[in-house]
């Protein structure tokens, strides 16, 4: 049964309307009821209170100590900051601390927060790895990415490729019982459901190859999205339909016996 969706597709601010046409089962029809919830108006609590400007906000709480942010954005997408200088924001009456670029790291380093180095957070942020003693830089495009190109979606091929690893060492068994529960880990259909009705693009399929050497296609709510190769270092990409022999490749199960052998299934 083929079903036609109405989503939008944001680029830089602008959206487009797009129609998808998604193939799924039949839907079993709501069962008629008494419609004592469902069907009927529900009253609001503070309705009242919202109507007369009564109702207490975020905005009207105030705290002792209680410190407010203001984040400045740049007007231009794609931007990158070429000059900082915070002079006049220090000087603002009540003004505590500033914030700029490259500066997010130490932020992030406190405990109540990451709680980490911040040499190795500022990395992170900034795509820029120290490589050798030396003090050798490599820079390493998009290395952190928090939400395009389907960087935060619940990849069942992904908690596979973690667990072949955990199998590769030995740290737990390659049985098909084992394989079903890494897989049942992410899931992906929670992910659809949150996100459902808004301009997200949502990938039909819940796998795909991982670490793969060249750009792959996958098809979502807002149609075909293009994934950039993503190799692993070892050059080797993960079908997660032949998890059993990706980890039959490796020559080490387990490193501390040395033995080199595979308990496979």
């Amino acid at each position: 049964m083929a079903r036609l969706i109405r989503t939008e597709k944001e680029v830089e601010g602008r959206y487009t309307e797009q129609w998808i046409v998604v193939e799924e089962d039949a839907l079993d029809q709501w069962p008629a009821g008494p419609r004592d919830v469902v069907g009927r108006p529900a009253q609001r609590l503070d309705g009242h209170a919202r109507a007369r400007g009564e109702a207490t906000y975020t905005a009207d709480v105030h705290l002792p100590g209680m410190l407010h942010v203001a984040v400045l954005r740049s007007p231009h997408a794609s931007a990158r900051v070429g000059r900082f200088d915070a002079a006049a924001a220090l000087a603002a009456r009540g003004a505590r601390a500033v914030l700029g670029p490259g500066e997010i790291d130490a932020l992030s380093a406190e405990p109540g927060y990451v709680g980490g180095s911040p040499a190795l957070i500022g990395s992170l942020l900034t795509d820029r790895f120290l490589v050798d003693p030396d003090g050798t830089l490599r820079d390493i495009p998009n290395y952190l990415t928090f939400h395009r190109e389907a960087a935060n979606f619940p990849w069942i091929s992904e908690a596979l490729w973690l667990f072949s690893q955990m199998a590769r060492w030995g740290q737990a068994p390659l049985t098909p019982q084992a394989i079903e529960r890494a897989a049942s880990a992410y899931r992906p259909d929670l992910y659809r459901q949150a996100l459902a009705g808004s301009s997200t693009p949502l990938p039909l399929a819940d796998r795909k190859v991982e670490g793969s050497p060249v750009a792959i296609e996958i098809e979502t709510t807002a149609g075909p999205m293009r994934l950039p190769a993503a190799p692993f270092l070892d050059g080797r990409a993960f079908e997660p339909d032949r998890i059993v022999d990706y980890v039959a490749g490796f020559p080490v199960t387990h490193p501390t016996s040395g033995s080199g052998r595979h308990d496979l299934l």
